[in-house]
């Protein structure tokens, strides 16, 4: 049940609101998402959500990408959360993003239309999230390594990360057998 996955999860940036919180992000365990609250009426509350990466969080503020594609373009498992007031009952349910229903995704072609230095501190705050990696290369059996032989830390922006380490990856399980390779996400 996604409740459980979702047991640790901290608001962390409103991007749009009115009485309410509409488009905010939060954390969970590390990973950064994307909600968007999409009916509210007096009984319940829906609300859409996606992992996401702090680059498509600044795409979106700076009007390059719409709410839409910023929600799509996130991983293929999406949420759709039921609150139901009277009941007290929350529903949480994991689909693949195909399996959205149309009438709960954001308007095709909408930007957040931000006024010059509208999400300034949100983009600099998005920004200066960096992720501390450390990427370690073991032997599996009895081979021995010098110290540090194959070891290499990362103190770079997410989306850059994740690039550089997909291709070190390919790299080093493809060169060199034998060995376990950890990435250990600080």
């Amino acid at each position: 049940m996604c409740i459980d996955f979702f047991k640790n999860i901290v608001m962390d940036k409103v991007l749009f609101e009115s009485k309410y919180p509409i488009l905010f992000t939060c954390k969970n365990e590390g990973s950064v998402y994307m909600f968007i609250c999409c009916l509210v009426n007096s009984t319940s509350a829906k609300w859409i959500a996606t992992k996401t990466n702090y680059k498509t969080l600044i795409d979106l503020l700076e009007d390059r990408i719409t709410i839409r594609e910023a929600f799509l373009n996130g991983c293929a498992e999406k949420f759709i959360i039921e609150y139901k007031g009277l009941e007290k009952n929350i529903i949480c349910n994991m689909v693949h993003t195909n399996d959205v229903p149309e009438v709960l995704l954001p308007t095709k072609g909408e930007y957040m239309e931000a006024e010059d230095g509208e999400f300034a501190e949100e983009i600099q705050l998005f920004k200066s999230r960096v992720m501390n990696v450390e990427v370690n290369i073991k032997p599996q059996r009895n081979r021995v390594l010098p110290v540090n032989a194959f070891k290499k830390t990362y103190n770079l922006s997410e989306e850059f990360f994740e690039d550089e380490v997909k291709s070190s990856r390919g790299i080093l399980m493809g060169g060199i057998p034998n060995y376990q390779i950890n990435i250990v996400y600080a």
